[in-house]
């Protein structure tokens, strides 16, 4: 495939592997993020259990994809639309270590690092600059705090974002002229800085309509 497509990067992808929302689907979200202040050490036990699971599996298959991958895609759930599920300061202290190891793991073995976390981020985005995390997948503009022109303003140049195109309104009841529109705006808003991938900001949803795909890739070759 390397050979075949050189212009195609090549992405490691080792499964779904959140530390913070793994914590969740096991005590359930509402006892993890009491544990998280009551009974930190149960917390930190678990997740410190569960990144050596993650770090094992990551660790065999980054190294087989050395030289063949370009990206290794890691990700967790972390916020709402609103803010992050914690305090960002709980994030730094329980979580953060922890995906430093994993990201850590992928540069040592040629990759960067798109990083999956919707919702509204913004608090830990230089924390996610400062372990090396490469790309924020996904991009969701219309959570709060994660407009593009002030994430451009604030980041761009150093982090890239992945997205950046409303899933919930936009394609899925929007306008062709309207999906148009926005991508020019996301655009414009990185054109200083660069670090924009456009694409839809989250998975495929059956609601959203094909016209509106088809016009923001056609926004993307029209822009100017």
């Amino acid at each position: 495939f390397k050979q075949a497509h050189p212009d195609h990067a090549r992405v490691l992808c080792i499964g779904w592997s959140p530390l913070f929302w793994g914590a969740c689907e096991a005590f359930g979200m509402d006892e993890a993020l009491i544990k998280m202040i009551t009974e930190p050490q149960v917390f930190d036990a678990y997740i410190h259990r569960q990144n050596e699971f993650y770090l094992d599996i990551l660790d065999r298959c980054a190294e087989a994809a050395r030289g063949n991958c370009d990206i290794c895609w890691l990700g967790d759930d972390v916020a709402s639309q609103q803010s992050l599920l914690m305090s960002p300061d709980l994030w730094r202290k329980r979580i953060k270590p922890h995906l430093a190891k994993q990201v850590q793991v992928a540069h040592e073995n040629g990759m960067a690092v798109l990083f999956h976390s919707c919702g509204s981020v913004r608090a830990i985005l230089p924390d996610m600059i400062d372990i090396g995390i490469n790309a924020l997948l996904v991009f969701q503009t219309t959570a709060r705090g994660m407009d593009a022109p002030s994430i451009a303003r604030d980041f761009g140049g150093r982090l890239a974002f992945y997205g950046g195109v409303d899933i919930q309104q936009l394609l899925s009841f929007g306008t062709p002229e309207a999906t148009k529109a926005e991508v020019w705006s996301n655009l414009r808003a990185f054109e200083r800085c660069g670090g924009y991938i456009v694409a839809n900001s989250h998975h495929t949803l059956p609601t959203i309509r094909g016209e509106n795909i088809v016009a923001m890739c056609e926004a993307v070759r029209e822009y100017s």
